[in-house]
């Protein structure tokens, strides 16, 4: 049964009590404009030494384990996920598989149709559920696939008709606890989100929340997490506010008040939170790296981002992979005498390390600099989004490009393995 929940109860401190569960690793996703119809082929590529060479810093607590490999690709991509245990390097309509262990190349997918078609992309999470997304003149309509009992996708009602620009900044969708949860930008303030059956595709529950543009949501079995994001600007007038709903509840609890601009990414993993806050000092921007508990909403550590991003134009900010089990990692500038963000600006050119996020403690460390030739600071771009990089099994798998780091297409996909050594 349908509920609406345009006004949901606001409850200060504590989440909703609930059985305690087992959680694993859930990866903040964006959805990305994919643009184009090009076939993606891979070309063997060179091996790279676990440590680059290039700056003065060295490794304070490495996590890579054996060789980084790389391979060029002669089309480039616009993003990577996981299809049914091999990474699927997408392009638009098209794509290809690729063997994650070799990054040997297993075929390629898709299909090109002409005219205006829907977008429609898989739900990390939700295997029986399809995004739909219909682009026209009068706005863009959100709608769910779901498998029927035939097994065949089956196209559900519209759940939301948007602004064309308004869906290019909003968020999800992200999957936990059987629901589906997205969130739709409105044209004024506040926005939407719309809980889904993970299984049927069912309208759950809709909600009216203030997020602004381009907010960060996560989910696990314990239900979804939001917060206010920093990708278009500060979002939050002065304090940010970090929100909890568990599944097929009604009730949005406010689960941590606290100074800020706006929050550079947002995890979930191990029964915790993790995200990164910006906040306005006299000497600029400053960051800081914080852990909570899910159950308690209590802060287990607060953290300087002595080696993270900072914000760049506009207040961007980028994004992380990893898991509690294996430590966070992100792309950084290097920053020569491990200055802080908010006294170093970017740098165009200059070498891009691997860091790594202690999970336990927010510490970061270097892990490796990458060759030159691979990849190089473009302070135009942000550091890392959402579709260019995932975690799989003990490997890190990030698209880059040797001139745009962090915007796509991009030409090189490298593995890195990783130990689950903190």
């Amino acid at each position: 049964m349908q509920r609406d929940a345009d006004r949901p109860v606001i409850e200060h401190g504590r989440p909703e009590a609930r059985t305690p569960t087992l959680h694993h690793g859930a990866v903040l996703g964006r959805i990305g404009l994919f643009i184009g119809c090009v076939l993606l082929s891979v070309e063997s590529g060179p091996t790279i030494g676990l440590l680059g060479t290039a700056g003065a810093s060295s490794p304070l607590k490495p996590s890579a384990v054996g060789p980084v490999t790389s391979i060029a690709l002669s089309q480039p991509a616009t993003g990577i996920v996981v299809d049914a245990g091999e990474l699927l390097l997408q392009h638009g309509c098209t794509g290809t598989l690729v063997r994650p262990a070799d990054l040997r190349v297993l075929g390629q997918t898709g299909s090109c149709s002409s005219g205006n078609v829907p977008d429609v992309s898989k739900i990390n999470g939700a295997p029986r559920l399809r995004l739909r997304v219909s682009f026209q003149a009068r706005g863009d309509t959100i709608q769910v696939e779901h498998l029927d009992v035939a097994n065949r996708f089956v196209v559900g009602p519209v759940l939301m008709t948007l602004q064309n620009w308004s869906w290019n900044h909003s968020a999800g969708p992200v999957a936990g606890g059987g629901s589906v949860w997205i969130y739709g930008l409105g044209s004024r303030s506040p926005g939407q989100l719309v809980e889904v059956s993970a299984t049927t595709g069912a309208l759950v529950h809709r909600f009216r929340v203030t997020l602004g543009e381009d907010p960060l949501l996560a989910a696990d079995a314990t239900g979804v997490w939001m917060t206010e994001g920093v990708w278009g600007g500060p979002q939050c007038s002065s304090t940010c506010v970090l929100d909890h709903i568990a599944p097929d509840s009604s009730k949005l609890v406010v689960v941590r008040r606290a100074p800020g601009e706006g929050d550079e990414w947002l995890m979930l993993s191990g029964g915790r939170v993790y995200l990164d806050i910006v906040r306005r000092v006299r000497a600029g921007d400053e960051q800081s790296v914080i852990g909570l508990d899910e159950d308690t909403g209590g802060v287990f550590f607060d953290t300087p981002a002595r080696f993270l991003p900072g914000p760049t134009f506009a207040g961007a900010g980028y994004s992380v992979i990893g898991s509690a089990a294996t430590g966070f990692f992100t792309l950084a500038e290097l920053r020569p005498g491990a200055s802080t963000p908010s006294t170093v600006g970017c740098v165009n050119g200059a070498p891009v390390e691997l860091v790594r996020i202690d999970p336990d403690t927010g510490v970061q460390s270097e892990v490796f600099t990458f060759p030159a030739s691979l990849v190089q600071r473009d302070c135009s771009n942000v550091p890392l989004t959402p579709w260019q990089a995932l975690s799989y099994g003990h490997a890190l798998y990030l698209l880059v490009n040797s001139t745009s780091f962090g915007a796509g297409p991009y030409s090189q996909l490298i593995r890195v393995p990783i130990s689950t050594a903190s």
